[in-house]
């Protein structure tokens, strides 16, 4: 629909006629006749030449025109224009479509120049008719006043019906559901004139209807995402019926019920706010409500009101002038509760509600004993309890442990009346549990008590709290406190050990026997504890520590001397052993001991261990060869000594062997004059270091004249543990200098098979 440009009102345009007045041309007098008729009647709606009259004019005089309003309705007459030809003058006359349910009028007044009268033209346009089609408006549509109401020709509403006037500035009351609309007062009275209204996309949002009485003339049965009433006469609410989700109603006065509810459905969310509701009454109507926000409404009002809300998730109640909340505990699928600015005085009740997710109970006249009592009772819910820190009563709670078994509370109780009940709640943990109260009977009045409580658990964390209840039934309760009873000594150590064979031992070869426990007690006494199980290859035993807390360390696996005698099947093809542990100090062995199991740790609880042992050893075969030994004595014999190392074990002849359990392994043997190749030892095992440090040589030469020449010198590589090596060490004697220096190193290594 084409728009044109509005005039001015009352007079629009002047337009000056170029044709001058000749003479003879029509008489020698001025003159002005009308040639067409006096009316202009125009359709509302149409194009843009069917909304175009023309008024006919035979003048020989310059004439202008101007529109006057009638029903002061102005700015529809877009434009007037006057054109001349000789005598002839059109003037053409273009109007707005009429969008209003209204005819309206006005009059073309056409003058000529210096004449005091003219002529005028009335011009009239119907009222727009909706002859049942349908007419959308896109985006929200404001009816503000009650014109707006009686010419509504929409149908459908793509954004929001707003019904009121609204102001940016000054206001009386503003929208809950859009914080920018304002609300002041307006003239309208009847909604007759939105009976054609069908559909409202965004919702329908009414404020300020101060005159407005009733809703029966608006369209029933509408539905809404969301409907608001602010600022409006209640009885509105009781003369509309519609769906919605969401409603929203604020500063509408006095409710004398919410049985408003029955006609409008399906309300989910309700939102009430500043509107003087007494009572409840009628809220069981919104069967399918989830939220209801019902905020600085007075009410006072029974709660059980709302016992058919079983949908109810939140509920906030909060500055009303409720007293009593009994029956809230039904409201089984609450998840928020809001209670804060009441007059409520015992909140027993809340305590059993520990599906609540959300509590607020601040700004009640209740003391912050009662609060700890509904808080710790619900160890799932957030609480909010801003209530007084200091009031008429005190309570407090002081526990001191005497031993593994028992405790004394020392318990203070002011501000209460007499005939109260007192006693002391204590549990295992830390997790509140009102049905473990004791009544204790030697509290009856106000003052300071101590108690002793007998039979508690060793090293066990219990948590205390003292409390009270008054005549009226509330429950008081102080803040916590917590202990825990000292350790009684109870634990042992159980132990495994699995020593396997290997397919090159004939027999099962004599291993010996663990030779003791090492315990240290709590104040570090040494204890020790002797056992002889049998413990041959391919066997298991097992021992158990007597009961205790103790750092424990298994040593000493042998018979207990420093040269131990292990028999074998074949002489060097023996093992020693070490047990496999993360503690163990890197199958190491301790001072003169042949090997250490070492697993040591604090016992904090009863501990088994199955252990597996191993073979810790690497088997070493060194060799020296000497060259330019012509012009010096001969070399009687050499002595090479590994440090890095943590003992030996070499064999002697048939199938014994001695064990050297020192930091540095020593090798020696005596040489022949001329000799140029010496074998040192055919075969040992040593406990080399866990760490990936190699080891350092001292070669000490002897001559035969008596003299001694030492070599300083390093393994170019590191011992490990289940391998074999082939070191072979090439010595020169050096004539430029006269020393003898350690030309190479050569280590074959290979994996021992056992």
């Amino acid at each position: 629909m084409k728009r044109f440009l509005i005039l001015a009102a009352v007079v629009l345009t002047t337009v000056r006629c170029t044709h001058s007045y000749e003479e003879g041309m029509s008489g020698s007098f001025p003159f002005i006749e009308l040639m067409s008729s006096s009316e202009l009647v125009f359709d509302a709606q149409g194009s843009e030449s069917s909304l175009t009259g023309t008024i006919l004019i035979h003048t020989n005089m310059d004439l202008s025109a101007s529109v006057s309003y009638l029903e002061f309705d102005g700015n529809w007459v877009n434009e007037v224009r006057i054109e001349s030809m000789g005598n002839e003058t059109s003037v053409y006359v273009q109007l707005s479509p009429n969008t209003l349910r209204s005819s309206r009028a006005a009059i073309v007044n056409i003058l000529a120049d210096n004449q005091p009268t003219g002529l005028e033209v009335y011009v009239r346009q119907n009222a727009f008719e909706m002859n049942g089609v349908t007419n959308v408006h896109d985006g929200d549509l404001y009816i503000s006043s009650q014109s707006d109401a009686d010419n509504c020709i929409y149908t459908d509403i793509e954004g929001r019906l707003i019904l009121g006037q609204t102001n940016s500035s000054s206001y009386y009351w503003r929208a809950l559901s859009d914080n920018r609309l304002f609300f002041t007062d307006n003239d309208i009275q009847s909604l007759a004139g939105l009976e054609f209204i069908q559909r409202v996309e965004g919702g329908f949002v009414a404020g300020g209807l101060s005159y407005l009485d009733a809703m029966w003339d608006f369209p029933q049965g509408l539905t809404f995402p969301l409907v608001e009433f602010v600022g409006c006469n209640p009885n509105l609410l009781y003369s509309f019926e519609c769906v919605t989700d969401e409603l929203y109603i604020s500063e509408c006065s006095q409710f004398y019920s919410l049985e408003f509810l029955n006609a409008i459905h399906g309300v989910k969310k309700l939102y009430m706010q500043n509107n003087f509701v007494s009572d409840l009454y009628g809220i069981g109507s919104a069967s399918e409500l989830q939220e209801l926000h019902f905020v600085r409404n007075s009410c006072s009002g029974d709660i059980s009101q709302l016992a058919p809300l079983s949908h109810l998730a939140l509920l906030d109640l909060s500055e009303n002038a409720f007293e009593r909340i009994d029956g809230i505990a039904m409201l089984s699928g609450l998840e928020t509760l809001d209670l804060s600015g009441n007059n409520i005085g015992n909140i027993n009740e809340l305590a059993d509600m520990k599906w609540l997710k959300s509590l607020d109970i601040s700004s009640l006249p209740i003391s912050r004993y009662q609060a700890n009592y509904v808080s710790e009772s619900l160890p799932g819910t957030v609480v909010k309890a801003s209530n007084p820190t200091s009031d008429n009563v005190s309570l407090s709670l002081s526990p001191t442990v005497l031993d593994s078994d028992r405790a004394q509370l020392s318990v203070s109780i002011s501000g209460m009346y007499s005939g109260f009940e007192a006693g002391v709640v204590l549990v295992k943990g830390t997790e509140f549990d009102f049905s473990a109260r004791q009544l204790v009977e030697s509290i009856y009045t106000n003052g300071q008590f101590t108690l002793d409580v007998p039979g508690l658990e060793s090293g066990t964390t219990y948590t205390a709290w003292l409390y009270t209840i008054d005549g009226n039934g509330r429950i008081y309760l102080s803040d916590r406190a917590s202990f825990t009873t000292n350790t009684e000594i109870i634990y042992k150590y159980t132990f495994t050990a699995n020593i396997p064979s290997y397919d090159n031992t004939a027999q099962s070869g004599t291993i010996g026997s663990i030779r003791g426990l090492r315990l240290y007690n709590n104040n570090s006494t040494l204890m020790t504890e002797n056992v002889n199980p049998v413990a041959g290859m391919g066997s298991s035993y097992s021992f158990s520590t007597n009961e205790g807390q103790c750092d424990l360390m298994l040593y000493g696996l042998g018979t207990g001397s420093n040269t131990v005698q292990i028999e074998y099947s074949y002489g060097d093809t023996g093992a020693l052993w070490a047990i496999s542990s993360e503690n163990a100090a890197g199958g190491q062995g301790l001072g003169t001991d042949i090997v250490v199991a070492a697993t040591s740790e604090v016992l904090e609880t009863d501990v088994v261990k199955d252990i597996d042992f191993i073979r810790p050893v690497a088997q070493v075969a060194i060799t020296a060869e000497f060259e330019n030994l012509e012009t010096v004595a001969a070399v009687t014999s050499i002595q090479m000594t590994m440090d890095n190392m943590y003992g030996k074990y070499t064999f002697g002849s048939g199938q014994s062997g001695t064990y050297s359990g020192t930091s540095t392994c020593s090798f020696s043997a005596v040489t022949t004059s001329g000799s140029t190749i010496q074998t040192l030892v055919p075969g040992a095992y040593v406990f080399p270091n866990i760490s990936s440090g190699t080891s350092s040589a001292e070669v000490v030469l002897t001559l035969s004249d008596g003299s001694r020449n030492m070599i300083q010198t390093k393994l170019p590589e590191h011992i490990s543990a289940n391998n074999q090596y082939n070191i072979n060490i090439a010595i020169a004697y050096n004539r430029t200098t006269g020393s003898f220096t350690v030309e190479e190193i050569e280590v074959v290594e290979d994996v021992i098979e056992f």
